[in-house]
C-alpha cells in the first residue's frame, strides 16, 4: 500500500535537497540554458506545491512542457498507438508497465494502459536494449543520463534490473521533475543531490544521484559504465554540447558506452553540423540513423554509440559523418544502414566511398542543378535508390519537369518511410501522386502521410500555406548550413509568433 503521507515527506525531502544545492551551482558551459528552453520555461505554469507534481504527467498540465511528450487529440493517441505497435509488442508493456505517478492520461494500446510519454520512452528503452546489451549486458550497470526529462526512461531501466545506481545531470527546472518521479517509483532506493561544494562523493554508491548542471564538478571522482543522452545535447548551446561529450570522454570507465541520439541544427545557437559535438575523442562502436521519428518535418537523427579511446580501432574517416546525418535528416533511413555500419571502421566497398564521397560534396554545394549532377551511377542498390531519391528532392526545387520522374523511380524501391512519405508529399503538389495506400513501408508510411492529409484538410489558403512552410523545412535540410535563406513566409510566420509571445520584432525563432 502506497500511503499519500510517505510521498509528501519524500517529495519534501528530494525538492528541499535540490533546492539547497542551488546556492552551490557555478556558472560554466553545462549550465547554460539555450533559447529553446528559455522559451519552454516561460510557458510552463510555477510548480510549488506536491499536487503541480502529483498531476504533472496529466495532459491538461503545463508544469512539464518540453520534458514530457503529451498528446490532446483521441484520434492522435489512437494513431500513435498504430505506429508504435509496428515497432513494441504487447509483451514489452506487460514487461514494463505504465507507473501512475504524475497521474498519467491513459488511453489503450493493445489493450493495455499506455500514455504518450511511455510509449516514446518505452520506444527508447528497446533502441538502448538493442544497441547496448550486445556490448555490456543487461544488468548491474552504473548508468549516467544527461538530460533525463521527467526520468521516463531512467524508469525503465531501473525497473528491468539494469541500473546498479543511476545518475542524472540537468538543469534545474527539469531536475526536480526527475527526482520527483523516480524517488515516487521507488521509494526504496536511497538517493543523494551532490553539490560542487564540499568533499567529492564516493564512486560505490548504489543509488539514485541527482545533479544539477551547475554542480556537475561534484561528480569528478565518478566513472560509469553507460552514458545516454538522447535529443537534449541538440537544444543545447553548441559550446555546452560539446563539453558534455569532453565530460562523458573522461568519465566513462575503459570499455563502457555512450548511448547518443541526436540531430543538429535546431536552433542558431547549437551544433549546425552533427561533426562539431567533438564525437571524434573517442572510439565509434555503432552508427544508425533513428529508428521510430515522430513527426514528418522533424529532424531525424543520428543513433551513435562511442567508447573511450583506445590503440585498437582504425582511423574512422570523420570527414564522411556529416553528410550521412545529412541524409538521415532528409529521411533515408534503411537504405543507408549497411553504409552506416561499416562507419566503426571504415570498411566500405570502393562504390560505398565513392557514394559517400559525392555525398561531402552534395552537401557543400549550393546550387541545386549541381547537386543534381554531382552524382554517378551506381551498381549498389540501396545507393542508387538514395541517389535518385536525393535527385528528386533537389529538383524540385529547380526544375520540377524532372523530379515527378526521380521520386516516381525512387517509390518503386523505397524503404525508408520518412523518405517514402516526403516522396509523396513532393509529388502530391505536382499532382503526380495521390496520399492513399498501399505503401512499400506500409504502417510507418501511413502514419507520416497522415500528417499530410490533415494539411490538405485545412481551407485552400491554408493548406497552401502549410505546404510553403513545409517545403521551407525540407529546403533549408538540403541547403545546408550557408546556402540557406528562409522565405518571406517563414519569416513573417516567425515574426508573428515572437510579437505573440512577447519576444520582440524578430525574423527568427529559437
Amino acid at each position: 500500500m502506497i500511503y499519500a503521507n510517505d510521498c509528501l515527506v519524500r517529495f519534501k525531502s528530494v525538492l528541499e535537497r535540490i533546492r539547497d544545492s542551488f546556492i552551490h551551482e557555478e556558472s560554466n558551459a553545462f549550465s547554460e540554458v539555450s533559447p529553446i528552453w528559455k522559451t519552454l520555461f516561460a510557458h510552463r505554469s510555477p510548480a510549488v506545491e506536491f499536487n503541480d507534481f502529483a498531476v504533472f504527467l496529466s495532459d491538461g498540465a503545463s508544469v512539464i512542457d518540453g520534458a514530457a511528450a503529451k498528446c490532446l487529440d483521441v484520434a492522435e493517441k489512437e494513431r500513435l498507438a498504430r505506429y508504435h505497435a509496428d515497432y513494441i509488442r504487447a509483451e514489452e508493456l506487460q514487461r514494463n508497465p505504465l507507473s501512475l505517478v504524475g497521474t498519467p492520461t491513459i488511453f489503450e494500446f493493445e489493450g493495455l494502459a499506455c500514455n504518450t510519454a511511455y510509449l516514446e520512452n518505452l520506444s527508447l528503452f528497446l533502441d538502448v536494449e538493442e544497441l547496448i546489451k550486445p556490448l555490456l549486458g543487461w544488468q548491474g550497470l552504473r548508468i549516467l543520463e544527461i538530460g533525463a526529462g521527467y526520468g521516463g526512461l531512467a524508469s525503465l531501466l531501473i525497473r528491468a534490473g539494469v541500473a546498479k545506481s543511476y545518475t542524472i545531470i540537468d538543469l534545474p527546472a527539469n531536475l526536480q521533475f526527475g527526482a520527483f518521479y523516480l524517488t515516487q517509483n521507488f521509494p526504496e532506493i536511497p538517493f543523494r543531490v551532490v553539490s560542487s561544494s564540499g568533499e567529492l562523493p564516493p564512486d560505490d554508491f548504489a543509488g539514485l544521484t541527482f545533479v544539477t548542471a551547475g554542480n556537475i564538478r561534484g561528480l569528478d571522482a565518478q566513472t560509469f559504465d553507460l552514458a545516454i543522452n538522447t535529443d537534449s545535447m541538440g537544444e543545447m548551446p553548441a559550446q555546452a554540447a560539446k563539453a558534455y561529450v569532453s565530460w562523458v570522454a573522461s568519465h566513462l570507465r575503459p570499455g563502457g558506452c555512450f548511448f547518443t541520439k541526436n540531430g543538429h541544427r535546431r536552433s542558431s545557437t547549437g551544433v549546425q553540423r552533427a561533426s562539431e559535438y567533438g564525437y571524434e575523442q573517442m572510439d565509434v562502436l555503432t552508427l544508425e540513423p533513428m529508428k521510430t521519428p515522430s513527426t514528418l518535418f522533424a529532424d531525424h537523427s543520428h543513433r551513435l554509440v562511442l567508447t573511450p579511446r583506445s590503440f585498437e580501432q582504425p582511423n574512422v574517416q570523420w570527414k564522411y559523418f556529416d553528410g550521412l546525418c545529412e541524409l538521415y535528416a532528409l529521411g533515408l533511413h534503411d537504405e543507408l544502414k549497411p553504409i552506416s555500419r561499416a562507419f566503426a571502421n571504415s570498411a566500405w566497398s570502393e562504390e560505398q566511398k565513392r557514394f559517400l564521397d559525392e555525398v561531402k560534396a552534395f552537401t557543400e554545394i549550393r546550387d541545386f542543378s549541381r547537386k543534381i549532377a554531382i552524382f554517378g551511377e551506381f551498381q549498389d542498390n540501396d545507393l542508387r535508390v538514395s541517389v535518385t531519391y536525393l535527385k528528386g528532392l533537389c529538383a524540385f526545387f529547380c526544375t520540377r519537369a524532372v523530379a515527378a520522374t526521380y521520386l516516381e523511380e525512387y517509390l518503386s524501391g523505397a524503404s525508408s518511410h520518412v523518405a517514402e512519405a516526403t516522396a509523396l508529399f513532393l509529388l502530391s503538389q505536382m499532382g503526380h501522386a495521390r496520399l492513399s495506400g498501399p505503401f512499400r513501408c506500409g504502417t510507418r508510411t501511413q502514419f507520416m502521410v497522415e500528417e499530410l492529409q490533415r494539411l490538405g484538410s485545412y481551407p485552400l489558403g491554408l493548406a497552401r500555406v502549410a505546404y510553403s512552410l513545409r517545403n521551407d523545412v525540407l529546403r533549408k535540410k538540403l541547403s545546408g548550413i550557408s546556402g540557406y535563406k528562409p522565405s518571406k513566409l517563414l519569416k513573417m510566420k516567425n515574426l508573428a509568433f515572437n510579437l505573440r509571445e512577447g519576444k520582440g520584432v524578430s525574423f527568427e525563432r529559437h
